[in-house]
């Protein structure tokens, strides 16, 4: 890492200094002028409004002609409705162009450090050096310099790191050496809606969790909790745990503040203690009292789980009363504190350069803060902690750690700039945590390929499986799932079944009949349709349609048809709890009143985090309490009366397995194939499509309502088959993302009508032909199949590397290697994905492309050499 010392010095309250040095590319000074100064007004407040802020709201920018000057400078639209879709840019230059002017001594030095760490292939560590004294004159330390861009993008974005640096009289702490980091996690729950802090989720607390995984279990990182999240839980925790037990970073997740607190005594001998947001209240709205200088808040809770606002000077004198040991230098406790929450690294206004958070908690020597200059969202704080400590867990120092997690929280989006990072540590400019490795001198190993290559394959499907287990394989395997189910072949329609469509133009033929319709379909109509259906013996009728009334009292023929027609079967709705219907969660959907409960099936399914629908949910127990009182879905209602009648009766197995003669429908498991964590209270299987091109006719043959009503049909369609009337209308919201449905277009989707035919046709394929119902390995076979992949891999590279001599072509060799592998893999996982085996193809690709590259690795560094 190449490291870039810049000092900032002010000359008066507009114009500053600027040096810098670096030791392999010089020195250099300018002056300059502080950016956002117009006509001798500081427009800095209006610029920290604009990168607080997630959209624009008028009302927060009503200071006279700050919106004139907004849009003059770039940071709003010229119908001033919204931001600049380039405002951060034109912040960012103008903050480069004050720092580094164009031409100049200090703009020539800095490229040269950027084109020195880019030949290194390294970084570029800039430590912004800013005297702590300086506020008299200037608020140099208030500007969001991380923010810098040079026309060629966001310095952050191209290999370049930053740190901020507070000089002041007191010597930097220093570091002792680490082999094991403690971090202490905090999660503070409190929420005050009066200062707009709402309750928080624990999205943060499990990504940190998943960032440390791999860490904990390697014994690099140990991971403690504190609980109850109050003050003086964390004053007990440090005085009780000293030494090895003693935490050296401690993370805060909750929320932030920077604002005003009332410490006027009431006369009851009480302080106040009431917290007012911002800078511009001057007296206190509960007693009236003058309020002090404005600092940052962290708001743990209180013993009762209220929130309690701690402020920067309290946390930081905690923290150092607690960190070193008399008459020494030496750092013992809290290297670094880690400040997920909102404006813990702003500070503006006042006579200190130390009264935000992160700025008190460097002022009384802690050596390292990462905290948040602006209010930062649940989605950004979350992925920046999973990256954080995931680099932390690789002993990175903590200047790539930041840069990294930036990127992590999205360079697209608005939230990557408002982490900062506060560096004060001796001999230690980049923040490196642990203690640099013992170097090894690496020494030539005579082992036989034949011992290395399943050694290493061992290894490594360990490793690989570990991460499909956390699931971050997860959302790649279903994806690559989806492209195997496209490439199977076509296997025509079933013409066991009939879809009974309608469609806009069936609305419109039923309200020209002058049938009163409720919903798609109209009792006339119905009852019409069930009159042109029973003469041509359908198999079993399935109404697709939701039918939560009664029977109109002019059609009481089909009351009773309903009723009474064994044949037919009904849908209702059961309570899902993951549906995103609060109807559907609570009560579900009824049925019609007349249909018994014998012949009704619930319509639910279960898609995917991606929205995708890739499983076929036949049985559950989520609905025995609702008004859809049926445990069977209409699907497997439908294809149980069918095989019914063709001899074949249901059996359940010891294992709670259905037996339909030879074919097992098999519940799937928690962890089954690329899922990891599947809902155990539901009886699913994978839904086994039955077309290749994308088109709804693939799965049966179709007739629109009209044409049945008109006998504008072959009765030849109807006899014996299932008969399944559903909404083909796009007027109604119905549709389903399936693995066909190709960047999820909207022209994709398949009705919910065609799905339940695939369901239905899906069971008795496999019943009464044979067809294969998609299944997964056991964990065990997982685990054999991605083994034998990676031996596979390793074994090939390892005899091509020994027979052929290209040493002259180490790359040819290596990316045709992976190519094979790869060609051959993907050919075995879809010819078992047609045949009805789902074989875990990405983790069996990585391991084995993993033990090809360490094998060819091996054998070029430490050739074997017979004794």
């Amino acid at each position: 890492m190449e490291l870039l010392k810049v000092y900032l010095s002010p000359i008066n309250e507009a114009d500053f200094k600027v040096s810098v040095n670096g030791s392999r590319v010089g020195q250099a000074e300018t002056d300059s002028t502080l950016p956002f100064w117009q006509e001798r007004i500081n427009w800095l407040i209006t610029v920290t409004k604009s990168l607080e802020a997630i959209r624009f709201r008028p009302e927060d920018f009503q200071r006279f002609g700050e919106q004139d000057w907004m849009v003059q400078v770039g940071l709003l639209a010229q119908d001033r409705k919204a931001f600049h879709c380039y405002f951060l840019k034109n912040i960012g230059k103008a903050l480069y162009q004050s720092l580094f002017p164009p031409g100049s001594k200090v703009e020539k030095v800095l490229q040269n450090a950027i084109n020195l760490a880019q030949n290194n292939a390294t970084q570029l560590h800039i430590q912004l050096e800013i005297a702590a004294d300086i506020l008299g004159s200037t608020r140099l330390p208030d500007y969001p310099w991380e923010l810098m861009h040079d026309d060629r993008g966001f310095l952050t974005q191209h290999q370049v790191t930053f740190s901020r640096y507070i000089t002041y009289d007191a010597a930097p702490p220093k570091l002792p050496s680490m082999e094991q980091v403690n971090v202490l996690l905090i999660s503070s729950a409190a929420s005050d809606p009066e200062n707009g802090l709402e309750k928080l989720p624990q999205q943060e607390q499990l990504a940190v969790r998943r960032g440390l995984g791999i860490a904990e279990k390697e014994g690099h990182i140990r991971l403690v909790e504190l609980k109850p999240p109050t003050l003086k839980a964390l004053r007990d925790y440090l005085t009780e745990h000293r030494n090895e037990t003693a935490p050296h970073v401690i993370h805060f997740d909750g929320h932030g503040l920077f604002g005003k607190c009332c410490n006027n005594t009431l006369d009851n001998g009480q302080l106040c203690r009431t917290i007012h947001k911002g800078i511009k209240i001057n007296n206190c709205q509960r007693c009236h009292a003058s309020l002090p200088e404005p600092q940052g808040y962290l708001v743990f809770e209180d013993e009762t789980g209220k929130p309690n606002y701690v402020s920067a000077k309290e946390i930081s004198i905690l923290l150092q009363q607690n960190s070193f040991i008399d008459d020494s230098k030496q750092l013992r406790g809290v290297a670094l504190v880690v400040l997920s929450a909102c404006q813990s690294g702003l500070a503006l206004t006042g006579t200190s350069v130390f009264n935000g958070v992160a700025q008190s908690l460097i002022a009384h020597r802690t050596p390292a803060v990462v905290a948040m200059q602006y209010s930062v969202s649940v989605p950004g704080a979350t992925a920046f902690s999973e990256q954080f400590y995931r680099s932390l867990g690789q002993k990175e120092p903590l200047a790539m750690i930041v840069s990294q997690s930036r990127e992590a929280m999205g360079v697209e989006g608005n939230q990557w700039y408002r982490p900062v990072l506060y560096l004060r540590w001796q001999d230690n400019e980049g923040g490196q945590l642990f203690a640099a490795p013992t170097p090894v001198i690496p020494t030539r190993v005579k082992l036989k390929p034949s011992v290395f290559v399943p050694s290493a394959s061992l290894v490594i499907t360990a490793l690989v499986f570990g991460v499909r287990l956390l699931g971050i394989l997860q959302a790649s395997e279903l994806k690559m799932f989806d492209q195997m189910m496209r490439l199977r072949p076509n296997e025509g329609i079933d013409p066991r079944l009939l879809v009974v469509t309608i469609d806009e133009t069936d609305y419109k033929y039923q309200d020209h009949k002058g049938m009163k319709r409720r919903g798609s379909l109209s009792d006339t109509a119905l009852a019409q349709l069930l009159e042109k259906l029973e003469p041509h013996q359908p198999g079993v009728i399935g109404l697709d349609i939701i039918r939560d009334f009664s029977v109109s009292g002019n059609q009481p023929e089909l009351a009773k048809k309903l009723q009474n027609t064994d044949n037919f079967i009904a849908i209702c709705i059961g309570n899902d709890p993951t549906s995103n219907d609060s109807t559907i969660r609570e009560k579900g959907i009824e049925p019609p009143p007349e249909v018994p409960v014998a012949r009704l099936g619930f319509a639910d399914v279960h898609l995917d985090n991606d929205g995708i629908l890739r499983r076929h949910l036949w049985f559950a127990t989520f609905n025995s309490n609702t008004a859809c009182n049926t445990e069977v879905s209409l699907s497997l209602k439908l294809a149980l009366y069918y095989l019914a009648k063709k001899g074949i009766k249901p059996k359940t197995t010891h294992s709670g397995d259905l037996l339909l003669g030879k074919t097992r429908l098999q519940r799937l498991q928690s962890k089954a194939g690329g899922y990891q964590n599947l809902q155990q209270e539901f009886y699913q299987m994978l839904l086994n499509y039955r077309f290749l091109n994308y088109s709804e006719s693939d799965i049966a043959q179709q007739v629109p309502l009209r044409d049945i009503l008109e006998n504008n049909f072959d009765p030849s369609w109807v006899k014996d088959r299932i008969v399944l009337i559903g909404v083909s209308a796009k007027s109604v919201k119905d549709d389903f993302y399936t693995p066909y449905s190709l960047n999820q277009q909207p022209d994709q989707t398949m009705r919910g009508v065609f799905i339940q035919a695939q369901m239905v046709s899906q069971i008795i394929s496999a019943a009464l032909n044979g067809r294969p119902l998609l299944r997964v390995l056991p964990s065990w076979g997982d685990i054999f199949y991605i083994w034998l992949c990676s031996l596979a891999g390793g074994a090939f590279v390892a005899a091509v590397s020994q027979k052929l001599a290209w040493h002259n072509h180490k790359i040819i060799l290596v990316i045709t290697s992976i190519g094979v592998i790869f060609v051959i893999s993907y050919s075995i996982c879809l010819f078992l994905l047609i045949h009805g085996y789902w074989l875990p193809f990405l983790p069996s690709t990585i391991a084995s492309l993993a033990t090809s590259v360490i094998t060819f690795g091996y054998i070029h560094r430490f050739p074997y050499q017979r004794q």
